[in-house]
């Protein structure tokens, strides 16, 4: 017989149903007040000029299109990705990344510095998704950093597995969000539901490998990605 389950810990699932359903709380809620009040107009023959009428409607489109973004991204996370495996120099990638950046990481003031270990010269990612998600770490550094500071990127090769370090000198994650920054809808932005890391997270451990954050107030973060040479999802 198989053990109940952990009363203390949610299944994964249940936090992303609470996820997707306080996110789509507030934008439904002011499409129900903005209908509410065309109701009104209409009803007591409100003289509505054009302008407010189109000013109401084009706030009931936007929190549509909040709505859509909500739930395109539910199933994303939802879905496991397909990956597309190549043999790729992750080094090369990560150089991509940071140039690609390049502009915005100079115009904060942030100075990047880089300690590569080619010994690793191939491993079999879909560079696409790896792309994503170095792109992803890297611009959580750039927010954390906005008056300037150090982003350092190392790689580390060991038994034909790669490690990647993305450190920031930012202010760092309060404790008592730590274990919750990959949680799918999580963010400590109001306005925007944290998916990208839970992404993240889904696209490294669907290639084998893993992801994990350390983090201090005051110091700063390091994200360290550990992935196998031979690429590959989980079985």
């Amino acid at each position: 017989m198989n053990p109940p389950p952990s009363q203390d810990r949610p299944p994964p699932w249940q936090s992303l149903v609470n996820g997707l359903s306080q996110e789509v709380k507030k934008p439904l809620s002011t499409m129900a007040m903005g209908l509410q009040l065309l109701r009104e107009d209409i009803r007591g023959h409100h003289a509505l000029s054009a302008a407010d009428a189109l000013t109401k409607v084009e706030l009931l489109l936007r929190e549509v299109q909040h709505v859509q973004r909500i739930v395109q991204d539910f199933v994303r996370l939802t879905q496991e990705p397909e990956l597309q495996l190549r043999d790729r120099d992750p080094h090369a990638l990560v150089e991509e990344v940071l140039a690609f950046l390049a502009p915005d990481l100079a115009e904060k003031g942030i100075r990047v510095c880089t300690q590569l270990d080619r010994t690793l010269t191939n491993i079999r990612v879909d560079p696409d998704l790896l792309r994503q998600v170095l792109v992803q770490l890297v611009r959580n550094a750039e927010q954390a950093m906005p008056s300037g500071g150090v982003l350092t990127l190392l790689t580390h090769s060991e038994a034909e597995r790669l490690t990647i370090h993305i450190i920031d000198t930012g202010a760092g994650i309060p404790a008592e969000i730590r274990d919750r920054i990959f949680d799918g809808f999580f963010s400590t932005k109001p306005d925007r539901a944290g998916m990208g890391l839970a992404v993240a997270r889904q696209i490294i451990e669907r290639h084998g490998g893993s992801i994990a954050c350390d983090s201090a107030e005051g110091l700063g973060t390091r994200f360290t990605v550990a992935l196998p040479a031979s690429g590959g999802p989980i079985a």
